[in-house]
């Protein structure tokens, strides 16, 4: 889980330190928080490294894994080219922004304030950037779990139609939701829901979930029967030509079905 008021300072200072346009960057962090602001901020930048390297540990890359927002913007970056990852055992207790001619530290010293220091210095630069340099080559690749933001988005518009994939890029994208870890949500129960407010197929649903490699089948039929529980989705039979009916989504709330895929979000995070 992160801590929102440290993501948002993070956000802050990472806007303004990746706000460069230099041909590559080495990042060393420990911090999810700091992983997180990166995921959200460096497709909104106009100016960014044109590659960086990513360092953390093992421990706070699995955390970001688990984190599909997280886990599906660094999966696009790395897909992009823009990004590579690799994890040490170094615990990094402070971030650090490294180019060819600069050195950013990054140290929070509250939950919602923190130092940022930088240095042109050549001798400085140097011996940092040869420090974070062969800790990179000693690293380790950390294949991550989850498929690429962009890719989820085109798949989840070739299977289930275009209006689910504007609700779910609606969805993921809006800063009122970027908190993720504040609720019992995930993305199975945005995909199930966002899917009742279309009146998607579970069948339908369950396929493309598990063959995109977002969650078993297993994992939405329980957070369905959750979802069921709390009063928010309802299932209508299908009558289908051959073997059993099939279920649809619905939303179970008649106060749900005017509100906009975001606002349906909202209103289940309070119930959840």
């Amino acid at each position: 889980m992160t801590d929102s008021s440290r993501v948002d300072l993070y956000r802050n200072l990472v806007s303004s330190t990746l706000s460069s346009p230099v041909d590559e960057m080495v990042i060393a962090t420990a911090e999810i928080e700091l992983l997180e602001a990166i995921a959200e901020t460096l497709h909104t930048l106009e100016d960014h490294p044109r590659r960086l390297r990513l360092l953390t540990n093992r421990e706070t890359v699995k955390d970001a894994d688990n984190d599909f927002i997280i886990s599906s913007r660094l999966s696009q970056y790395i897909e992009d080219g823009m990004l590579s990852l690799r994890v040490n055992r170094e615990r990094h207790p402070s971030s650090v922004f490294v180019t060819s001619d600069e050195v950013t530290y990054i140290h929070p010293t509250t939950e919602d304030e923190g130092i940022l220091l930088s240095s042109a210095d050549g001798d400085v630069v140097i011996a940092v950037r040869e420090k974070y340099i062969s800790q990179w080559k000693d690293g380790r690749r950390f294949q991550l779990s989850k498929p690429s933001y962009a890719r989820m988005l085109e798949s989840i518009g070739d299977d289930l139609g275009e209006s689910m994939e504007q609700s779910v890029q609606s969805v993921f994208e809006s800063a009122g939701l970027a908190h993720r870890g504040e609720s019992q949500m995930d993305e199975v129960d945005i995909y199930l829901l966002v899917g009742a407010q279309n009146n998607q197929q579970f069948y339908d649903i369950c396929n493309w979930g598990e063959d995109m490699g977002i969650a078993s089948r297993a994992k939405f039929s329980k957070h369905k029967r959750a979802l069921e529980d709390a009063g928010l989705i309802d299932t209508e039979k299908v009558a289908t030509d051959i073997g059993r009916p099939r279920q649809r989504l619905v939303l179970a709330n008649d106060s749900l079905t005017s509100l906009s895929p975001v606002e349906v979000i909202q209103a289940a995070q309070s119930v959840l």
